[in-house]
C-alpha cells in the first residue's frame, strides 16, 4: 500500500501554481477542487473542501472514497477511476458523501487527468454540493406520488359511491362497467391532462351533490345548473319521457323564459330532444339557425341563443330523458364537451334513478301508514273520515293566511296521519260513549306524542310532526302534550288544531251528537284567544258563511 502523505507529493506542488487561478475562480463559486493519484489518495484540495472536510493536514494521504463518503472499497461508478483507465476527462458522477460533521451529503464529482510524458500520474476532480438539489428532486418525486395516490383515492371513492346504488336499483355492474368504457376512451384518445381533472372534478361534484340529493324536485333543478357549470353555456333544459303520452316533458331549467318552456312540447323523434332521445345519441349544434331538426325555432333566437349541445340520460340501456344546454354565442363545441357532458348525464342517471327509488319507497312507507290511519278511523264509524275532511279544512284555512307551498305539503301530507297514535289506545277507552276518566284521558292525551314515535323511522316526514305532536296544543298554554302557548304552537298546528275541532264537532261521537255549522262556527268564536288562534279563526269562519267549502252536511 502507497504511503500515506501530510503535504502533496512533489510531482504535484511542481505544478500547484497552475491551479491557483483556476482553484480561486471554482472556489468563488462554491465549488471544491481536490487531487487524487493513481493510489486513489487525495494529494492536494483547496479551501471549499478543506471547509467541508478538514484542515489539509488531516486530509492529504486519506483514500478519498474513506474521506467522502466513509466506504471501503471505491465508490461505483467512480469517476476518477475512469480518467485514470480512459486518460480522458468529463467523466462525472453524483455520490453520497458526509462532511467532517457527519452529516449527509450529496456531491456532483467530475474529473479531469493530469498527466505528464503521456501518462496519467493524478486526476484533478471539480465537486459541486448537489444536496439540495437532489433532495428536492425526491421530494418532487415523492409528491408526484402522493398526487397519485390522491388520485386513486379518488377514483376508489367514485367505485365506492357506485356501489351503493346496487340495492336501490341492481345497476350497480353496468355502471361500473360504463365507466371502465368511458376511461378506456379517454386513455386511447390521450385526452390533455385539465381535461381530465376537469372530468373528475365533474364526478366529484356529481358525487357530493346530486348523488347525495334524493328528492326529484332538487335533483332535477341542481341538474340543469351543474351543466352550465361544467359546459359554460348560459342555458339548460332537462326533459324527461313520459311513459304514457310518449312526450317529452321538462322537468327542470335553467336560463330559459316560462314562455318558452310553457310553448314547446315535443314527442319522441321531434326537435333536438326528441331526436336525442329517440337515437340514443349526442348532438352538437354549432348554429340553431341553419339547422333544420330544430323545433320552435321562433323561440329560441328570442331566448338569444345561437347554439346548443345534447346528450340523453340513459340508464339500464333505457333512455330516461335528454339534457340540452345552449350558449349566445355560434360555438364549435369539442368532442371532449360531448364526452364530458355524458360522462355527467351517465351520474345524472344514477342520480335520478336514486330519487325515484327514494321517493317510492317512501310512498310506500306512506301508504302504508295511511293505511294503518283508515285502520284506525275503521275502528270508529263515528270518524269515519275526520282526517280527510280536517285536511281539507286546514289546507283552506292556510291559502287563506299565506302560508307557503312547502307548509300546505306538510298538512296535505302529514293531515291524514294527525291520529295515527291512537292506534294504540284501547277500545274500551277510544269509544267508551260515557265521559272519559282522568286515568283514561291521560292515556289518550299521549297520542300525538305516540304517534310521533311511530312515524319517527319516516325522515321525510319529519318536517311534519310538530303538526302532529301539538294539534292539541290550545292556544292559551292549557292543551297537551307539553302545555305550549300563543306563538310557541307551530302555525301548522294552530291551523289544524282549529280544523279539528271544528270537524269534531260537526260529526256525531258516541257520547253525544254532532252540532250544526252554525253552532260549530259559535263555538269557534267563542274559544278565539284560549282554545283557538283568534287569527286563525278570523279566517276560517268566513269560508263557511261565504259557503266555500262544499261539504255535504246539515247546517
Amino acid at each position: 500500500m502507497a504511503r500515506r502523505t501530510k503535504s502533496p507529493p512533489k510531482s504535484f506542488l511542481a505544478q500547484e501554481h497552475k491551479f491557483d487561478s483556476l482553484s480561486k475562480s471554482l472556489s468563488s463559486l462554491g465549488l471544491g477542487l481536490s487531487v487524487v493519484n493513481r493510489d486513489m489518495r487525495i494529494v492536494w484540495t483547496n479551501k471549499v473542501l478543506s471547509d467541508a472536510f478538514g484542515p489539509p493536514e488531516q486530509i492529504y494521504g486519506q483514500l478519498c472514497y474513506q474521506l467522502y463518503n466513509h466506504r471501503s472499497s471505491p465508490c461505483p461508478n467512480c469517476p476518477t477511476m475512469k480518467a485514470f483507465q480512459t486518460g480522458r476527462s468529463g467523466f462525472h458522477s453524483v455520490q453520497r458523501g458526509f462532511d467532517k460533521n457527519g452529516s449527509k451529503k450529496y456531491y456532483k464529482v467530475t474529473t479531469s487527468p493530469i498527466s505528464r510524458n503521456g501518462k496519467v500520474i493524478e486526476v484533478l476532480e471539480v465537486v459541486q454540493d448537489v444536496t439540495r438539489e437532489v433532495q428536492s428532486k425526491r421530494q418532487k418525486q415523492k409528491c408526484e406520488c402522493q398526487l397519485k395516490n390522491v388520485n386513486s383515492r379518488l377514483v376508489c371513492v367514485n367505485k365506492n359511491l357506485t356501489s351503493k346504488t346496487k340495492h336501490l336499483g341492481r345497476a350497480s355492474q353496468k355502471i361500473e362497467n360504463l365507466n371502465k368504457r368511458l376511461r378506456e376512451q379517454i386513455r386511447d384518445k390521450s385526452i390533455e391532462l385539465n381535461i381530465a381533472v376537469k372530468e373528475l372534478t365533474t364526478v366529484y361534484t356529481v358525487s357530493r351533490e346530486v348523488i347525495s340529493t334524493l328528492d326529484p324536485q332538487e335533483v332535477f333543478p341542481l341538474i340543469a345548473k351543474i351543466v352550465c357549470s361544467i359546459i359554460n353555456t348560459k342555458a339548460c333544459i332537462l326533459r324527461m319521457i313520459d311513459k304514457k303520452t310518449k312526450m317529452l316533458a321538462i322537468v327542470s331549467s335553467h336560463g330559459v323564459s316560462t314562455k318558452y318552456l310553457d310553448n314547446t312540447p315535443l314527442k319522441l323523434g321531434e326537435g333536438l330532444s326528441g331526436i336525442i332521445a329517440k337515437t340514443g345519441q349526442p348532438t352538437i349544434c354549432p348554429r340553431i339557425d341553419k339547422e333544420e331538426s330544430v323545433r320552435y325555432s321562433y323561440y329560441i333566437n328570442r331566448e338569444g341563443y345561437q347554439s346548443a349541445i345534447g346528450v340523453p340520460i340513459i340508464f339500464n340501456d333505457e333512455v330516461l330523458g335528454t339534457i340540452l344546454t345552449y350558449d349566445e354565442s355560434v360555438r364549435n363545441y369539442s368532442k371532449t364537451d360531448t364526452m364530458l357532458l355524458s360522462t355527467f348525464a351517465s351520474q345524472a342517471a344514477v342520480a335520478i334513478k336514486n330519487a325515484q327509488l327514494h321517493e317510492k319507497v317512501h310512498l310506500n312507507y306512506l301508504n302504508t301508514v295511511n293505511a294503518l290511519a283508515l285502520a284506525m278511523e275503521a275502528r270508529d264509524p263515528y270518524t269515519h273520515g275526520h282526517s280527510e275532511r280536517v285536511t281539507s279544512y286546514a289546507i283552506a284555512i292556510a291559502r287563506k293566511i299565506g302560508l307557503s307551498g312547502k307548509q300546505i305539503e306538510i298538512i296535505n301530507r302529514c293531515g291524514k296521519l294527525h291520529d295515527v297514535g291512537k292506534i294504540g289506545v284501547p277500545d274500551k277507552i277510544l269509544m267508551k260513549p260515557a265521559p272519559l276518566t282522568q286515568e283514561e284521558r291521560k292515556i289518550i292525551q299521549l297520542h300525538p306524542l305516540k304517534g310521533v314515535e311511530m312515524l319517527a323511522p319516516l325522515k321525510f316526514l319529519q318536517a311534519g310532526f310538530p303538526l302532529i305532536q301539538h294539534h292539541h296544543e290550545w292556544f292559551d298554554g292549557s292543551g297537551y302534550p307539553l302545555g305550549l302557548k300563543k306563538t310557541e304552537i307551530p302555525i301548522v298546528a294552530r291551523v289544524f288544531s282549529c280544523a279539528d275541532a271544528f270537524d269534531a264537532m260537526t260529526s256525531n261521537r258516541p257520547y253525544r251528537p254532532k252540532l250544526s255549522f252554525k253552532k260549530a262556527i259559535r263555538e269557534l268564536e267563542q274559544n278565539a284567544g284560549s282554545q283557538f288562534d283568534p287569527c286563525v279563526v278570523r279566517k276560517f269562519v268566513p269560508l263557511f258563511k261565504n259557503r266555500d267549502f262544499k261539504v255535504i252536511a246539515d247546517a
